[in-house]
């Protein structure tokens, strides 16, 4: 018997961890924006889905040092652009659930993996959206 997976929909919110320095910068007026290289990544790229842990569980169960940002599914397959990238099959994100995630220290129901690395161009339009949607900075920051 073959196991199927259920696509994920376009509406899903995803989430995204970010803490390192590298990963953000803040601009004059205090407001915090994603850099592109934290979305190009030489390994699989991961987000956590909403309709398993929504905001407050993630917010609950994210280590404090962790800020926590997102965009829908649907913004991360429209990052692709085929006139740019022709070759490259359309960006997707794939269940993916853990026995055990290292960053959360437990299972991970919830975790979902792009199906690529990301191009230049890609990573920045992903920053451009989670950039918009920032829950909570790392602790060691601020924001304003």
């Amino acid at each position: 018997m073959i196991e199927t997976v259920a696509p994920i929909p376009d509406h899903e919110i995803l989430f995204h961890f970010f803490g390192h320095p590298d990963d953000y910068a803040v601009d004059a007026q205090g407001k915090m924006r994603l850099r592109s290289h934290k979305f190009r990544t030489s390994h699989e790229l991961s987000f956590n889905r909403a309709s398993i842990w929504p905001l407050a569980e993630m917010l609950r169960l994210t280590p404090r040092q962790f800020g926590i940002c997102s965009l829908t599914a649907a913004q991360l397959r429209g990052a692709y652009d085929p006139a740019a990238t022709p070759k490259k099959q359309p960006l997707d994100v794939v269940p993916a659930p853990l026995d055990y995630d290292p960053l959360l220290r437990i299972p991970n129901p919830s975790h979902a993996n792009v199906n690529r690395p990301l191009t230049k161009a890609e990573a920045g339009r992903v920053a451009d959206a989670t950039s918009q949607n920032i829950h909570r900075t790392p602790a060691l920051i601020t924001a304003g």
